[in-house]
């Protein structure tokens, strides 16, 4: 398991960005977007947060 662990780039920006934008849930945001959808140059896309 410790193989499969790596450690934060703090280059790339605060921890917090490792959870949200850069880690899984920012991972699943860009396969939607861009894997799943196929979105063309002039497509509109609205994103919504829902606290």
């Amino acid at each position: 398991m410790a193989g499969a662990l790596s450690k934060l780039d703090r280059a790339l920006g605060p921890p917090e960005l490792e959870v949200g934008l850069l880690g899984m849930t920012g991972l699943t945001a860009w396969a939607g977007m861009f894997v799943v959808t196929s979105l063309k140059p002039d497509d509109v896309v609205l994103i919504s947060h829902v606290r």
